[in-house]
């Protein structure tokens, strides 16, 4: 116990530097929302925007109104944007009182999460561990209290513990949380292809996509649509292929950039599919670039499945197309692996990559310039290497689930 404890001592340092720091920050400015300008998060006034839209939702939904046509109710007048699975926490007394009260949890899971993710035991990964807690999409999450933190503290929090399983329950409870994960928000359906160990597993990551798929569909079939309809898009407080076409379209021939009209996001959505789609058939090659500095994981291992998921996920958000920042948390999940790699390597192997994902997380305290939507591009070309160098070659480790994880910390 001590040992682990030390081992998150970096990690644990910086939450309480950051946490130090908004509470002097609100004592000094008188609130928490000027607090937070001080790492320059856009905050909102009242807190918890994010939980806001949930919580209101439900009053909207007690007093007779469709949220997902009108919600008179919220602070800001927004409609609803999740899906409906959410809503039915107001059958067991959730209401607009209980913000703050959920959105506090939210932001305390996912500081036990990533404190649990990130294991330093050298000066090296621990420089890089409390580097890694002060990430913009992080503090982002957690000041709006999104659900995109809980569903990542969730999956990380899970994953790293699972390995205490035998093989069988261990796989079981992973096909269970990408399921239920799927139910809460559509993208962590990208989780399945943690199932894929090269010419392996193809059958049940297709199981299990497809039970997602029903899952959500049963769930949220006649509210998709307005799911996807209502959700906001803001350019520069976004990533995604959507939005890296609009930050290169100026300096496109015409023929190419200016008669798209209104097939843009489709042709944005295809060239990165192509594009991801290739690097992943690159990087399963392992040319000498891709084994040199792409640092190989076993995703049957905790640490492993977390790297995994965080890949997929990113892949098939950035394809998709828009996406606020705060959804870039789920890079912290291979950056922790990176950094565990560190102390286990014995070698600094895993440095460059690591400068790379903590370049684009802090480029976003950046105003937003052209800097922040050009890493982006180039960390998801690199992610599709990562994962078919990882996941899809044909050299892939055999499936091992329930092996013990040697480098969870």
């Amino acid at each position: 116990m001590v040992s682990l404890l030390r081992s998150r001592l970096a990690a644990l340092a910086s939450a309480v530097m950051i946490a130090l720091i908004l509470g002097f920050g609100a004592h000094v400015r008188g609130s928490l929302a000027a607090a937070w300008q001080l790492f320059r998060i856009p905050a909102s006034t009242p807190d918890f925007a994010d939980v806001r839209i949930i919580t209101h939702a439900i009053d909207c939904v007690a007093n007779g109104q469709d949220p997902y046509t009108a919600c008179s109710l919220d602070p800001w007048e927004r409609i609803y944007n999740y899906p409906p699975l959410w809503l039915k926490l107001g059958n067991f007394g959730v209401s607009s009182r209980s913000t703050d009260l959920i959105g506090i949890a939210f932001a305390g899971i996912t500081v036990a999460a990533v404190v649990t993710l990130f294991s330093a035991r050298s000066w090296v990964s621990g420089i890089f561990a409390f580097s890694a807690m002060w990430s913009w999409p992080l503090l982002f999450g957690i000041e709006r209290g999104n659900t995109d933190t809980f569903i990542f503290s969730v999956s990380v929090l899970a994953l790293l513990g699972m390995h205490r399983m035998n093989a069988r329950h261990e796989q079981l409870a992973r096909e269970l949380l990408i399921v239920a994960l799927a139910v809460l928000k559509l993208y962590p359906i990208a989780m399945s292809l943690l199932f894929i160990r090269g010419s392996k597993g193809w059958r049940r990551a297709g199981i299990v996509f497809t039970a997602a798929a029903l899952a959500v569909f049963t769930t949220c079939l006649h509210r998709l649509h307005s799911v996807f309809v209502n959700t906001p898009t803001d350019h520069w407080l976004s990533f995604g292929s959507f939005d890296t076409f609009r930050s290169v379209r100026p300096y496109l021939p015409s023929v190419l950039g200016g008669h798209l009209g209104d097939t843009t996001r489709m042709v944005a959505t295809l060239g990165s599919a192509v594009a991801g789609a290739i690097a992943m058939a690159y990087g399963s090659m392992n040319p000498p670039p891709v084994t040199k500095f792409l640092t190989r994981f076993d995703a049957n291992t905790g640490i492993g499945a977390v790297a995994s998921t965080g890949l997929a996920v990113f892949w098939l958000t950035y394809v998709m197309g828009s996406n606020y920042d705060y959804r870039l948390i789920f890079l912290l999940g291979p950056l922790g692996f990176l950094v565990r790699d560190i102390d286990r390597s014995g070698s600094l192997r895993s440095v460059p990559l690591i400068l790379l994902l903590l370049g684009d997380q802090f480029s976003l305290y950046a105003p937003r310039a052209a800097f922040a939507h050009a890493l982006h591009p180039i960390v998801f070309v690199v992610a599709c290497a990562w994962l078919g160098h990882a996941m899809l070659a044909l050299d892939t480790p055999e499936p091992a689930a329930g092996a013990p994880d040697r480098i969870t910390g």
